[in-house]
């Protein structure tokens, strides 16, 4: 449709939307659209483009058959998720369904979370397994932490799989129900050190020995000793071991000194065999 016609037509059909308030107020009674509104309504459909529609959208006519609309706009091409967004959140009566589909097709993540969450009656189910699809784990994420009839386990198997240990820590933290085992072994295929710590000490029910047991293999000190002293019930004896092989006899000392129940035998031990080596080592060199 021509611009200059499609704009008359626009005015017109705000003029008429007025008019069919008014009539509103004073009967009491639902929109009910007149003769003349019908008729344009009939020919915006048959002759606009989508761009065109999309301005009738954002212009929020009251008095418009959504319905129409909506079948109308799903019908051309490309479909665009912040104008379907918007007619379900502008207009009373959309059709939720049909346009819950439309949004699911244009694949946009951040479109689907949004009418999950601020429509009412969304379909969210269908609309967890479509927002999965896009692989957009922040949005994935805050669906599962949001809705407390959300797929879980099929979420947290996306973030999983995405190798991000940023949110899968977020996941196993933050969503009620998430599958902590699984999660945790994911974050351990990482190697992401902080996180792994970080897990251990801010997840409930978190496998506590498998996640030593990686940092351990971190050779990483500083965690080693720090997972030790501040995680509860951290099995000191395979931390104490990791510190024996990669310590200096200060970081040994350090940990028998300061960690609760630590096996200062086997600390002293190795301490013992440090300075034995230091001491043939000086005498090689002399």
């Amino acid at each position: 449709m021509e611009q200059q016609l499609f704009e008359k037509i626009l005015h017109l059909l705000k003029i008429e939307d007025k008019k069919s308030i008014v009539k509103q107020k004073e009967n009491k009674k639902t929109i009910e659209s007149t003769a003349e509104f019908k008729a344009l309504e009939d020919k915006m459909y048959e002759m606009c483009s989508t761009e065109q529609l999309y301005e009738i959208v954002e212009a929020n006519i009251k008095s418009i058959d959504v319905v129409k609309l909506c079948k109308s706009l799903i019908d051309k091409t490309p479909l665009k998720p912040k104008y379907i967004y918007l007619i379900a959140t502008n207009f009373k009566n959309a059709p939720v369904d049909i346009l819950a589909d439309a949004i699911i097709k244009t694949g946009n993540a951040e479109y689907i979370y949004k009418f999950a969450k601020n429509i009412k009656d969304a379909p969210t189910e269908k609309l967890a397994i479509a927002l999965s699809k896009t692989k957009a784990i922040n949005y994935i994420t805050w669906f599962a932490q949001d809705f407390e009839d959300a797929p879980v386990d099929m979420l947290a198997n996306v973030v999983g799989e995405s190798g991000n240990s940023e949110f899968i820590l977020y996941f196993a933290s933050r969503v009620k129900g998430a599958p902590i085992e699984m999660l945790a072994k994911k974050l351990i295929e990482t190697k992401d050190t902080k996180r792994i710590y970080d897990f251990a000490n801010e997840v409930k029910e978190a496998p506590i020995r498998e996640l030593a047991e990686a940092i351990c293999q971190s050779e990483n000190i500083e965690y080693i000793y720090s997972f030790a002293k501040n995680i509860n019930n951290a099995p000191v004896d395979i931390l104490a071991e990791a510190i024996c092989k990669l310590g200096e006899a200060k970081h040994i000392y350090s940990f028998a000194k300061n960690i609760k129940d630590a096996p200062i035998a086997i600390l002293a031990e190795a301490i013992c065999k440090l300075v034995t080596q230091n001491i043939y080592m000086n005498l090689w060199k002399k």
